[in-house]
């Protein structure tokens, strides 16, 4: 029930999904994906170790797309980037990377190819929604602020019926419905799958894609919904045990090498500064998660001390 051979005067495009089990979220994607309108595509997806049959799942329900397998080594940027060499291989020249807890909207392709034909943008992003609340923006393309150490999420919030249809300069995306041009690849290379194995490498690879001279952008009227609630912990926990965990934790936006790295390499200054202002941050709202979780134990969750410190941390 799936991707068929197509003739078609619209450029071909290699969708590229990768996943580590998690077979439920992986063919809900697929079956988005097998509902595009756009004409000329084909499917292929990495498999990196999977122990809960996605596989076997994939290749029943949807014969016609490409499985490649990792050994449980690749991580997520090792895997993207085992795709896209394999489908560079074959002749591909543009590629919709995706995440295997995306859905994507049916006319979403269709808009990335147009504005990459009418712009000659080589990188072009969706606007990601949350899957469990569909009509709300998670972004629409993210700014740096290096000062701070921290990300500004354009239009985070925002109900996606009041956005505007527009075309959105960035610094960086994720890999969720974004169109990417192979041009991009043979100028500044694949994903650091070596640097960033799990998070920020997505980051990495359009701070690069920037500095070599090309454009990110983002159009809001194509669309992919993210499913939030089993990404990888922010690092703030109940206790100060899972905290320091977290922070070593490769799964985790905190985890400490990976930020360092990050900062070291793109800071366009002194590189602690954002480190540590980032830090600093985190550490505010752990020290709040901790006292509320204590708080709720000894007075319940409407408790008068608990309510005070939440709106101090809130305000502070």
């Amino acid at each position: 029930m799936f991707l068929k051979p197509h003739t078609s005067e619209k450029p071909r495009v290699s969708v590229v999904i990768v996943f580590h089990n998690g077979k439920e979220q992986t063919l809900r994607c697929l079956e988005s994906v097998s509902l595009l309108d756009y004409p000329n595509y084909d499917v292929t997806v990495v498999d990196d170790g999977s122990t809960d049959g996605s596989s076997e799942a994939i290749a029943e329900v949807f014969p016609d797309v490409q499985i490649l397998k990792g050994d449980g080594n690749l991580w997520c940027n090792g895997s993207f980037n085992f795709a896209i060499e394999r489908c560079l291989e074959n002749g591909s020249g543009l590629f919709l990377l995706l995440n295997n807890d995306n859905v994507i909207a049916p006319d979403a392709l269709g808009y990335l190819v147009e504005t990459r034909q009418s712009l000659n943008a080589p990188i072009v992003g969706s606007l990601v929604g949350y899957l469990h609340k569909p009509d709300t923006v998670s972004y629409a393309g993210k700014l740096i602020d290096w000062k701070k150490g921290n990300n500004i999420l354009i239009h985070n919030g925002m109900r996606i019926k009041d956005v505007k249809h527009e075309i959105v300069d960035v610094d960086f995306l994720g890999f969720q419905g974004v169109l990417v041009s192979k041009e991009v690849f043979e100028r500044i290379g694949m994903v650091d799958a070596k640097t960033f194995r799990h998070y920020s490498g997505d980051t990495d690879f359009y701070l690069r894609a920037r500095k070599a001279g090309f454009k990110v952008v983002v159009d809001t009227r194509s669309i992919v919904w993210d499913d939030t609630d089993i990404k990888g912990g922010t690092g703030v926990t109940p206790t100060f045990g899972g905290f320091i965990k977290e922070l070593n934790n490769i799964k985790s936006l905190s985890h400490l090498p990976t930020r360092y790295r990050f900062y070291s390499h793109h800071a366009p200054q002194f590189w602690a500064r954002p480190f540590c202002k980032y830090y600093l941050r985190l550490l505010k709202g752990q020290l709040s998660a901790m006292a509320k979780y204590r708080l709720s134990q000894i007075e319940g969750e409407n408790g008068p001390i608990r309510q005070l410190l939440i709106k101090f941390f809130r305000t502070t």
